[in-house]
């Protein structure tokens, strides 16, 4: 799993802290790991994001995606999803 590793008690989240994050860019790293490991083209990779912390990723993928944008960050999304709801992507990504 790529993100940050929430404290839970069983199934529940019960909070996240600073220190549950490894750096500021543990997603880009973390996914950067799985393409090398896979070697994953960068055309054949999707990036989906919702806030300025996800353009890292985006320069990481060939399609970047975002849903309920905030802070600019749909200015370097390829596909902008505006309701939330993620089934709407599901079309789109059929057509590719």
């Amino acid at each position: 799993m790529v993100g940050n590793q929430s404290r839970r008690n069983g199934d529940q989240i019960i909070g996240i802290k600073i220190e549950d994050f490894e750096s500021r860019d543990f997603k880009v790293k973390g996914c950067q790991e799985i393409i090398d490991r896979l070697k994953v083209d960068k055309k054949n990779i999707y990036a989906i994001g919702d806030s300025p912390a996800d353009l890292g990723v985006f320069g990481l993928a060939g399609t970047c995606i975002t849903i309920n944008a905030k802070g600019g960050i749909d200015e370097h999304a390829k596909i902008v999803l505006k309701h939330g709801i993620l089934s709407e992507l599901i079309p789109i990504l059929q057509n590719k």
